[in-house]
């Protein structure tokens, strides 16, 4: 009779491996984890009972070695029978009658006891087994429920503590094979199936009885949660370009500040940008670089084993145009929040809670979107209560038009009789007030630059220097015709005196002349040379002032480069003096300016500025000088330049000719010139 021996029903991987540490011939750990890691997946996905037992039974005999391998289930009435094989001819099992009814009384042993056992042939015991083989026999659950039981033919001479080992190890493939039939039970049950569908129904009215959208995310976090049943359901939203965690299962306000709402945030931020669902259940692979470290930080603050993160999108419009259509095509759906669901107790989801899980998120994602929208309605409190004063007067027209010619009344006379600040805008350059352009005395090439553009130079400096080759000849031609002219003078001064002695007085009287036409001819060469050395001088171009080179890419704008007589060159603007705005007013507007200054008898107007380099300070100036001529625009037609003085120390952000926004203020005007000043020049000039 055969020996039994039973062990309790607790599948632990951790007890599995520890086992086989201390056996002499262990256990393959390495292999028993992956079978399970498979048999896991095995279990969430949506195969027919006979294909899930088949491949079942398939990868637990490759671990334990089994001849032969079958699992039996309890149908309807509570009668065993085979649901699934492996070999069971090679044990005689099949064809032996006798065989089958002994094989059901060791099956109905297991049902009534509901523990795993390992039935060895020869020992005591109250029973025959129906073959001459080891029986590795583990009961499959749903639930509380021993629906099954899951049998294994060994060899006689297989070691007792290798029997115990695969027994545990049958004991948790058993594990997920009860997790698949719970969800097969659910998917099959139409009890459960109404249920469900129930109470998803009343969620989705509260989802949809509310337009605030606070209430909208904590009807859901709440009713989700028993919905799916899981231990915690959150939602975060983007708000700007922040994500933050709006509501959480269980929690009437959201700890903002905790350290696992922090985590939660950063988690749910890069699914967001993503717009993609991620499923984490244990493992880590496959899913994207960028989340494994808020997904290992979030984790290791919840201590949850299943966290599955469906993304909230906006609903599709129910019409839309061509456009729209058109725009769809190439553009996905928008993401604005992520529905965040966790397990502490599982870490698995079955194909129907996934399915439940989206399910939930888009009918969410509508809710929420539409929450959202109504409630970014500006001054939506105002417009509500104009609603409710409006429905009061409904179907009541004498009321109706009085009270719409009252309000047209009162918003006439505010905007005829509200006095409001009436500013001229204007758009130039900030820059300074002292600087100097440098120009190009003479035709030439630049030969040689002592400076680059930002430099700072004192008056006086080298900035550049020109070669006019033309100068220089004339310089070599003029120098020349002096010397000559120099020998003859001293030649003319030899012969004057010889015919002075010689008493030839008429020679002496034509060499004297041509002696003063050549000493009249030298004062002008040497005139001429000096002229020309001034000119050449002048090729070397210095610093007027002291400031710095403003010119930008001074080296490729002039280096080796023929340059024009009176061609600009340069430009020097001392940083360290005074500055000033330089605006340019459409033509339009002078006329309030004239006005303004004439009303009050201030010339010197106010005038508040921004600087591009300094976008959130704001600054002020007076009015100084205007122009008395326009210019035109390629922009803004007719301008008229004017210029404001600022204090400099007052702006830390100083860049030469930084972009710059002022408004003159020009005194007060109706309300009404102030917002519709444009339509009413407009009109003026067009329509007069």
């Amino acid at each position: 009779m055969p020996e039994t021996t039973t062990r309790p029903t607790q599948p632990n991987a951790e007890r599995l491996n520890a086992t086989a540490e201390r056996d002499s011939k262990p256990l393959d750990s390495r292999v028993a984890v992956q079978i399970i890691n498979d048999i896991e997946q095995l279990a969430t996905s949506e195969i027919a009972e006979d294909q899930f037992f088949g491949q079942w039974l398939a990868k637990t005999s490759q671990q334990t070695g089994a001849i032969a391998s079958a699992v039996w289930m309890l149908d309807g009435s509570e009668r065993i029978g085979l649901l699934s094989d492996r070999n069971l001819p090679d044990v005689g099992l099949s064809g032996d009658r006798s065989a089958m009814q002994r094989n059901l009384v060791v099956l109905a042993s297991v049902l009534k006891t509901r523990e795993p056992v390992v039935h060895v042939p020869g020992a005591s015991g109250s029973f025959e087994l129906p073959t001459d083989h080891v029986l590795l026999l583990v009961p499959l659950r749903l639930g509380d429920r021993v629906v099954g039981v899951a049998e294994h033919f060994l060899s006689t001479d297989s070691p007792e503590l290798h029997r115990l080992e695969h027994l545990q190890f049958l004991e948790e493939a058993a594990a997920y094979a009860g997790r698949y039939l719970a969800w097969r039970d659910e998917t099959t049950s139409p009890d459960r199936q109404l249920g469900f569908w129930s109470d998803f129904e009343k969620m989705i009215s509260g989802l949809h009885r509310s337009l605030d959208p606070q209430e909208v995310a904590l009807t859901a976090v709440n009713d989700g949660r028993k919905l799916l049943k899981c231990d915690r359901v959150s939602i975060a939203v983007k708000r700007g370009v922040r994500t933050e965690i709006v509501a959480v299962s269980g929690q009437a306000r959201v700890k903002r500040r905790s350290n696992l709402i922090r985590t939660m945030r950063q988690l749910a931020r890069p699914i967001v940008r993503a717009g993609q669902p991620i499923t984490y259940v244990g493992n880590t692979e496959g899913l994207p670089p960028s989340l494994l470290k808020p997904l290992t930080n979030f984790v290791k603050e919840s201590r949850s084993r299943m966290v599955r993160l469906v993304p909230l999108v906006e609903p599709t419009p129910l019409m839309e145009s061509d456009r729209q259509k058109d725009k769809r095509k190439y553009r996905s759906q928008k993401c604005f929040g992520v529905l965040i669901v966790e397990r502490t107790t599982e870490g698995w989801l079955t194909p129907p809670q996934l399915k439940q899980t989206e399910l939930l998120a888009d009918h969410l994602g509508t809710a929420l979107h539409n929450a959202r929208t109504h409630h970014r309605i500006l001054l939506l409190p105002l417009w509500k209560f104009l609603g409710r004063m409006w429905q009061a007067f409904h179907g009541r027209i004498v009321w109706q038009t009085i009270l719409a010619i009252c309000l047209l009344a009162g918003i006439a006379c505010g905007l005829a009789f509200i006095p409001a600040d009436y500013r001229v805008e204007g758009t130039g350059q900030l820059m300074p007030s002292v600087r100097q352009e440098i120009f190009a005395p003479w035709d030439g090439e630049v030969v040689e630059l002592a400076i680059t553009g930002g430099d700072h130079v004192s008056q006086g400096d080298v900035l550049l220097k020109l070669r006019n080759d033309e100068l220089n000849t004339q310089q070599l031609d003029t120098r020349g015709r002096l010397a000559e002219k120099q020998q003859l003078l001293k030649t003319l001064e030899a012969g004057i005196a010889a015919a002075s002695r010689e008493a030839k007085r008429e020679e002496e009287i034509r060499l004297r002349g041509r002696y003063a036409q050549t000493a009249i001819e030298i004062r002008g060469l040497s005139q001429q040379l000096t002229e020309l050395e001034s000119q050449i001088e002048k090729l070397t171009i210095r610093a007027p002032i002291d400031g710095t080179i403003s010119t930008f890419q001074v080296e490729q704008m002039l280096l080796n480069r023929p340059v024009r007589r009176g061609e600009r060159l340069l430009e020097v603007m001392n940083e360290n003096g005074p500055w000033r705005l330089e605006l340019k007013l459409p033509e339009r507007r002078l006329g309030h300016l004239l006005e303004a200054s004439e009303a009050t008898g201030i010339t010197e107007l106010p005038v508040d500025f921004v600087l591009a380099t300094d976008p959130e300070s704001r600054f002020q100036g007076t009015l100084g000088e205007i122009a008395t001529r326009t210019s035109v625009s390629a922009t803004d037609g007719s301008v008229i330049d004017v210029f404001v003085g600022v204090d400099a120390d007052l702006i830390e952000q100083r860049r030469i000719g930084a972009e710059v926004r002022g408004k003159i203020h020009c005194g007060q005007k109706s309300l009404f010139y102030v917002l519709f000043g444009d339509v009413v020049e407009f009109a003026q000039s067009h329509l007069w």
